[in-house]
C-alpha cells in the first residue's frame, strides 16, 4: 500500500467548483454624473470577478496542480478498475468549469466588459488560440532559372 499524506479531496468539491465558476462576473452600478444645473445617471458594468482553477485551488487550500492531479488521477494497475478515473465526477466538473471560463472570455472579453489584453493574453495561454503576425523571415522566394545554352550558340 503505497505511503503519503492522505488526501484532501472531498466529493463535495464537484458542486463547489461549479458553484465557484457560476459567480457573476459581470458588476453592474449606477453611476451619477452632476453638473451646475444638471445630472446624469448611467449604468457601469465592470469586472469584479473572473473564475480560475488557482483561484478555486486557493479558496479551498490546495496546489492548483492538486486540483489537476484529483481530475486525471486513475486507478492503479492491479486494482479491478484499473485505468479508470479515480474521481470521475469530479473530472467532469473541472471541465465543465473550464467550459465555463472559457464562455466568459467569449460572451465578456472581446466585447470590452472585460480587459480586452487581459482576455486576450488567457485566450492564447489556455484555449489554444493565438494571434497571427506577419513574419517576412519566414517566405520563400523562387526564382526560375531558364535555361539559356540556346542564347549562347
Amino acid at each position: 500500500m503505497p505511503g503519503g499524506r492522505p488526501t484532501k479531496y472531498d466529493p463535495k468539491y464537484c458542486a463547489e467548483i461549479l458553484r465557484f465558476f457560476n459567480k457573476r462576473v459581470i458588476e453592474r452600478r449606477k453611476e451619477v454624473v452632476e453638473g451646475k444645473n444638471w445630472s446624469r445617471e448611467t449604468i457601469v458594468r465592470e469586472a469584479v470577478f473572473f473564475p480560475s482553477i488557482e483561484g478555486f485551488a486557493a479558496r479551498i487550500g490546495v496546489a492548483t496542480s492538486t486540483i489537476y492531479l484529483w481530475a486525471e488521477a486513475r486507478y492503479p494497475e492491479g486494482h479491478k478498475a484499473e485505468g479508470k478515473l479515480l474521481h470521475p465526477e469530479f473530472s467532469e466538473a473541472v471541465a465543465r468549469a473550464q467550459a465555463k471560463q472559457h464562455s466568459l472570455i467569449y460572451e465578456h472579453g472581446f466585447t470590452g466588459k472585460l480587459d480586452s489584453r487581459l482576455a486576450s493574453l488567457f485566450a492564447q495561454s489556455n484555449m489554444g488560440l493565438h494571434t497571427r503576425a506577419e513574419d517576412d523571415s519566414q517566405q520563400t522566394i523562387i526564382i526560375k532559372h531558364e535555361d539559356m545554352a540556346d542564347d549562347h550558340s
